[in-house]
């Protein structure tokens, strides 16, 4: 608001002094006028961010009751893990995993072979595809490629591109 008044009293400074210089002086007398004029506005700048949050009476309840159920399971989580229960759960974790040691050592084994045999089907699949870039040339060896000169497989590159991505 400040800012927009001091441009507008520079802009009429500003307007004065060029319709001053345009009139004529009938006269004579050449009048003084002060060109440096000494004006200083202070705009005083105070930034106050206020941060409103519009919660209601719901918010509020069912952040209640969230905090009510958190701190329930924390104290039976407490009570719970106690050293003995602590160590009868690791006690039974290790006879559970060497009662079928060879049941999870087999299941590993055919995930991972699976996963694997996947994989690679996926990728044979998608690098013979009669579509990709790499089957472009597919009735060609290496050494019947490096033969054809470089401008006319470029012509042909091109061609297959267009026609490619046009007649689709």
């Amino acid at each position: 608001m400040h800012l927009h008044k001091a441009k507008f009293l520079l802009f009429s400074i500003f307007l004065l002094q060029a319709h001053a210089h345009a009139t004529h002086n009938p006269t004579g007398n050449s009048p003084t006028f002060n060109n440096n004029p000494t004006i200083s506005p202070h705009i005083p700048i105070t930034v106050n961010p206020t941060f409103t949050t519009n919660t209601t009476s719901t918010i509020n309840a069912v952040g209640v009751q969230m905090r009510d159920f958190a701190i329930t399971i924390q104290q039976k989580i407490k009570e719970t893990f106690t050293k003995d229960n602590y160590n009868n759960a690791k006690d039974l974790l290790k006879t559970l995993l060497w009662q079928y040691r060879y049941k999870i050592a087999a299941g590993t084994v055919l995930g991972a072979y699976g996963t694997t045999t996947v994989i690679l089907l996926n990728d044979y699949h998608y690098l013979t595809h009669p579509d990709r870039w790499g089957n472009w040339k597919s009735d060609c060896n290496f050494e019947m490629l490096c033969s054809i000169p470089h401008h006319e497989l470029e012509q042909t590159l091109v061609r297959a591109i267009g026609e490619h991505h046009v007649n689709k």
